[in-house]
């Protein structure tokens, strides 16, 4: 369990102005539940007012905070996990309103994309306050009873943004060589380090390669996690740039064979004596295992496999592996990122939900009828079943998933092709009778009189 960590996401279920909420503890108590060491709350911005990128992120920025971040420790700590948070700001990827103070960044002079030139060049007082602020939100996470935190070194947020050629320019001692890019983050995890003790883990997220032209490569960033280790306690491995194309390396999509990080953090481990954490289209324990087994990392932290299902480290353990939910990396959960909505994933109804509804005592049993065994189908199969009603599923084909199987022909549909074979097995085992080959008009709900039709 020590090694498992349920990798940052950006949720969204605080209150717009960052305050706790009843969804986001809710959430937590569900991530908690998953069987994981720790969980990391996704980027938490420093700078609350000016950088946060979507409603809804907690805010860690006042001491008025404090009460509503200490619930969220106790209610991941009651749950078994401890609970960490990524702590960020998106420096030039800020989508501030010409009107508001503009963003700070390494240099002004390298907006990521038209309409988001409203950046300042950060001086030396900006330095020293954006420093601060690190410091200020670290040292509340700790004084709200975090164990742990992360910084988010990574993913071409601001303190990567100072690390890589691509975005930083600069001509004085923070600019130009790596040993000078690497001037501020260091002096950010020194002053966080002073400012928490010894006594709290500190983790970073560095992007082992930026996958970007003109970015920095491997060799540059196992510098940097050799010259950061003497002030943190894990190094986590991922990769890419969120504000570019190489996002679809950091957030993978099913287009991507996994695991995607591990030989990077294998590097990592020859150059390291911290930990290493990967992570990366991690989809099993079994892929898990094989990583820490190897001697290639440390930790192995996962995202998508357990909104999925969370019950994948349980399952797993129970030598139930058939019956994990496998994720089709769709990113529909990712989907919050873009368009600053709540949480979902397209094929775990339930994903967060606490109390689970399955769960909820059943006032009446009923004899229910549903016609079409698509997902739509199978998926109220499935759950009419576990709620102790009687259900008949009819499909007027001679096998389960309807549009699926069309889904699922292409060669790059195997996450799909994945989903839909568990989806039939899990209908065909649920305990409703299945009547393939079975087209259903009127005739037949009335000769059947079921209590509820689902179509």
């Amino acid at each position: 369990k020590n090694r498992l960590q349920y990798a940052p996401t950006v949720v969204l279920k605080c209150e717009p102005n960052g305050d706790m909420s009843r969804d986001m503890l809710e959430f937590m108590e569900w991530q908690a539940k998953t069987g994981v060491a720790y969980v990391t709350v996704g980027d938490t911005p420093v700078t609350h007012d000016t950088t946060s990128a979507w409603l809804c992120e907690m805010n860690v920025n006042s001491d008025d905070c404090i009460h509503g971040m200490n619930q969220l420790v106790e209610v991941a700590r009651r749950n078994g996990a401890e609970l960490s948070v990524e702590l960020a700001h998106a420096g030039r990827g800020s989508r501030v309103a010409p009107t508001d103070p503009p963003a700070l960044c390494p240099s002004a002079e390298l907006p990521l994309e038209p309409g988001m030139e409203h950046l300042k060049t950060m001086d030396k007082a900006d330095l020293e306050y954006m420093k601060g602020r690190y410091v200020d939100c670290a040292v509340r996470c700790k004084k709200a009873g975090f164990k742990i935190i992360m910084l988010h070194c990574a993913h071409g947020n601001l303190i990567a943004q100072f690390l890589s050629p691509l975005s930083n320019c600069r001509k004085d001692e923070y600019g130009g060589s790596p040993e000078n890019r690497r001037r501020w983050p260091l002096e950010v995890l020194k002053a966080v380090r002073e400012a928490v003790g010894p006594d709290m883990v500190i983790e970073i997220r560095v992007s082992a390669t930026e996958d970007t032209p003109g970015g920095y490569e491997l060799a540059e960033s196992l510098d940097f996690m050799e010259a950061a280790q003497e002030y943190v306690d894990i190094v986590h491995v991922s990769r890419g740039v969120v504000f570019t194309l190489a996002g679809t390396n950091t957030i993978p999509t099913y287009f991507k064979k996994g695991p995607l990080n591990v030989e990077f953090a294998a590097e990592a481990k020859k150059r390291l004596h911290i930990p290493v954490c990967v992570v990366g289209m991690i989809t099993s324990l079994e892929m898990a295992e094989e990583i820490i087994a190897s001697g290639k990392a440390d930790l192995v932290a996962m995202a998508k496999s357990f909104m999925a299902d969370g019950e994948l480290i349980h399952k797993s353990l129970a030598g139930r592996t058939e019956d994990i939910r496998p994720c089709t990396r769709c990113d529909l959960c990712g989907n919050a990122n873009t368009y600053g909505t709540s949480m979902h994933c397209a094929i775990n109804p339930r994903m967060g939900l606490t109390p689970d509804p399955e769960l909820l005592p059943l006032e009446q049993r009923k004899k229910v009828m549903i016609i079409g065994g698509g997902p739509g189908g199978m998926m109220a199969a499935q759950t009419a079943v576990k709620r102790g009603h009687t259900v008949t599923l009819y499909e007027k084909a001679d096998r389960l998933g309807g549009l699926l199987n069309d889904a699922t022909v292409l060669p790059f549909k195997q996450y799909m092709r994945n989903y839909l074979a568990w989806d039939i097995r899990q209908t065909m085992k649920c305990g409703a009778e299945i009547k393939l080959n079975t087209p259903v008009d009127e005739t037949v709900v009335a000769q059947e009189n079921p209590d509820a039709v689902i179509v």
